[in-house]
Protein backbone atom coordinates (compact mmCIF):
# COMPACT_ATOMS: atom_id res chain seq x y z
CA UNK A 1 0.00 0.00 0.00
CA UNK A 2 2.28 2.21 0.94
CA UNK A 3 4.71 1.50 -2.63
CA UNK A 4 1.12 2.66 -4.71
CA UNK A 5 1.04 5.80 -2.48
CA UNK A 6 4.34 6.50 -2.78
CA UNK A 7 3.93 5.88 -6.51
CA UNK A 8 1.39 7.98 -6.95
CA UNK A 9 2.61 10.92 -5.51
CA UNK A 10 5.86 10.70 -7.19
CA UNK A 11 3.63 10.90 -10.36
CA UNK A 12 1.89 13.83 -9.58
CA UNK A 13 5.03 15.52 -8.29
CA UNK A 14 6.33 14.90 -11.97
CA UNK A 15 3.32 15.99 -13.51
CA UNK A 16 2.92 19.31 -11.28
CA UNK A 17 7.05 19.79 -12.22
CA UNK A 18 6.06 19.18 -15.96
CA UNK A 19 3.60 22.54 -15.32
CA UNK A 20 6.35 24.78 -13.91
CA UNK A 21 7.23 26.28 -17.22
CA UNK A 22 4.91 28.86 -17.68
CA UNK A 23 5.41 32.33 -17.51
CA UNK A 24 4.71 33.90 -13.80
CA UNK A 25 3.54 30.40 -12.16
CA UNK A 26 5.85 30.87 -9.63
CA UNK A 27 3.36 32.72 -7.45
CA UNK A 28 0.55 30.45 -7.94
CA UNK A 29 -0.47 27.51 -6.18
CA UNK A 30 0.77 24.78 -7.81
CA UNK A 31 -2.67 23.35 -7.47
CA UNK A 32 -3.61 25.89 -9.88
CA UNK A 33 -1.43 25.77 -12.50
CA UNK A 34 -2.47 21.57 -12.59
CA UNK A 35 -5.98 22.21 -12.66
CA UNK A 36 -5.39 24.67 -15.64
CA UNK A 37 -3.88 22.56 -17.44
CA UNK A 38 -6.31 19.77 -16.96
CA UNK A 39 -9.21 22.28 -17.87
CA UNK A 40 -6.79 23.55 -21.01
CA UNK A 41 -4.59 20.46 -22.39
CA UNK A 42 -3.75 21.96 -25.09
CA UNK A 43 -2.96 25.91 -24.44
CA UNK A 44 0.31 27.25 -25.05
CA UNK A 45 2.08 30.75 -24.73
CA UNK A 46 0.87 30.38 -20.92
CA UNK A 47 1.33 33.32 -18.45
CA UNK A 48 0.40 33.93 -15.16
CA UNK A 49 -0.15 36.95 -13.02
CA UNK A 50 -1.85 36.85 -9.49
CA UNK A 51 -4.29 39.80 -8.51
CA UNK A 52 -6.15 40.51 -4.83
CA UNK A 53 -8.50 38.24 -5.25
CA UNK A 54 -7.99 35.76 -8.25
CA UNK A 55 -5.00 34.32 -10.43
CA UNK A 56 -5.50 34.99 -13.97
CA UNK A 57 -3.93 33.19 -17.11
CA UNK A 58 -3.32 34.66 -20.47
CA UNK A 59 -2.61 31.56 -23.55
CA UNK A 60 -3.23 30.76 -26.36
CA UNK A 61 -5.34 27.50 -27.70
CA UNK A 62 -6.67 26.85 -31.29
CA UNK A 63 -5.09 30.37 -32.60
CA UNK A 64 -7.28 31.90 -30.12
CA UNK A 65 -6.00 34.27 -27.04
CA UNK A 66 -7.72 33.90 -23.70
CA UNK A 67 -7.58 34.46 -20.50
CA UNK A 68 -9.03 32.69 -17.80
CA UNK A 69 -9.87 33.73 -13.71
CA UNK A 70 -9.36 30.94 -10.74
CA UNK A 71 -9.78 31.62 -7.17
CA UNK A 72 -7.60 31.16 -4.24
CA UNK A 73 -9.70 27.16 -4.12
CA UNK A 74 -8.02 26.49 -7.50
CA UNK A 75 -11.44 26.33 -9.30
CA UNK A 76 -11.77 28.06 -13.16
CA UNK A 77 -14.11 31.24 -12.50
CA UNK A 78 -14.41 32.00 -16.03
CA UNK A 79 -12.90 33.02 -19.24
CA UNK A 80 -12.23 36.21 -20.91
CA UNK A 81 -11.17 36.35 -24.86
CA UNK A 82 -11.58 39.80 -27.18
CA UNK A 83 -13.73 39.43 -30.49
CA UNK A 84 -15.11 40.79 -33.10
CA UNK A 85 -18.31 43.08 -32.64
CA UNK A 86 -20.20 41.50 -35.24
CA UNK A 87 -20.58 37.98 -33.05
CA UNK A 88 -23.46 40.40 -31.60
CA UNK A 89 -26.54 39.78 -34.11
CA UNK A 90 -26.93 42.67 -36.20
CA UNK A 91 -30.33 43.75 -34.73
CA UNK A 92 -28.02 44.31 -31.14
CA UNK A 93 -25.42 45.92 -33.17
CA UNK A 94 -28.38 48.32 -34.75
CA UNK A 95 -30.24 49.04 -30.82
CA UNK A 96 -26.53 49.93 -29.56
CA UNK A 97 -25.71 51.95 -32.39
CA UNK A 98 -29.43 53.88 -31.99
CA UNK A 99 -29.18 53.95 -27.89
CA UNK A 100 -25.34 55.05 -28.15
CA UNK A 101 -25.20 57.24 -30.89
CA UNK A 102 -22.74 59.42 -29.73
CA UNK A 103 -20.22 56.54 -28.82
CA UNK A 104 -18.10 54.36 -31.08
CA UNK A 105 -17.63 50.47 -30.12
CA UNK A 106 -13.38 50.26 -29.23
CA UNK A 107 -13.68 46.87 -27.75
CA UNK A 108 -15.74 43.66 -26.97
CA UNK A 109 -14.98 41.15 -24.73
CA UNK A 110 -16.81 37.66 -24.47
CA UNK A 111 -16.51 36.36 -20.65
CA UNK A 112 -18.08 32.85 -20.06
CA UNK A 113 -18.49 32.22 -16.40
CA UNK A 114 -18.31 28.64 -14.75
CA UNK A 115 -21.38 27.95 -13.39
CA UNK A 116 -20.67 25.21 -11.14
CA UNK A 117 -18.19 27.78 -9.04
CA UNK A 118 -19.85 30.70 -6.78
CA UNK A 119 -17.34 32.74 -6.96
CA UNK A 120 -18.02 35.62 -9.23
CA UNK A 121 -15.15 37.37 -11.43
CA UNK A 122 -15.69 41.11 -10.88
CA UNK A 123 -14.76 43.29 -13.60
CA UNK A 124 -14.43 46.78 -12.62
CA UNK A 125 -15.14 45.96 -9.03
CA UNK A 126 -18.98 44.81 -10.46
CA UNK A 127 -19.41 41.30 -10.31
CA UNK A 128 -20.50 39.20 -12.90
CA UNK A 129 -23.23 36.59 -12.60
CA UNK A 130 -24.47 35.46 -16.14
CA UNK A 131 -23.27 32.04 -17.85
CA UNK A 132 -22.56 34.54 -21.17
CA UNK A 133 -21.56 37.86 -21.20
CA UNK A 134 -20.08 40.49 -23.85
CA UNK A 135 -18.69 43.46 -22.86
CA UNK A 136 -18.86 46.24 -25.09
CA UNK A 137 -15.98 49.39 -24.32
CA UNK A 138 -17.48 52.19 -26.58
CA UNK A 139 -15.83 56.10 -26.46
CA UNK A 140 -17.03 59.25 -27.04
CA UNK A 141 -15.40 62.69 -26.86
CA UNK A 142 -15.86 62.74 -23.13
CA UNK A 143 -16.38 59.52 -22.06
CA UNK A 144 -15.38 55.63 -22.05
CA UNK A 145 -18.52 53.20 -21.17
CA UNK A 146 -19.05 49.91 -21.11
CA UNK A 147 -22.65 47.83 -21.68
CA UNK A 148 -23.06 44.45 -20.66
CA UNK A 149 -25.00 42.44 -23.55
CA UNK A 150 -26.46 39.30 -22.99
CA UNK A 151 -26.17 36.50 -25.77
CA UNK A 152 -30.22 36.96 -26.61
CA UNK A 153 -28.83 40.91 -27.15
CA UNK A 154 -30.49 42.70 -23.85
CA UNK A 155 -28.03 45.84 -23.51
CA UNK A 156 -27.52 46.73 -20.26
CA UNK A 157 -25.29 49.81 -18.94
CA UNK A 158 -22.41 48.32 -16.68
CA UNK A 159 -20.17 51.00 -15.62
CA UNK A 160 -18.61 54.71 -17.17
CA UNK A 161 -14.73 54.62 -16.98
CA UNK A 162 -14.43 58.24 -17.55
Amino acid sequence: MKKIIFISLLTAGIGVSAFAKDKGDEHINTLTVSRFHIDFPAASDVSWTRDASFDKVTFQQQGLTLTAYYDFDNELMGVMQHVDETVMSEQTLKKIEKEYKAYSITKVLKYEDNQDNSNDLSYFYEPIHDPLSYFVEMTSEKHTIILQVSPEGYISFFKQLQ
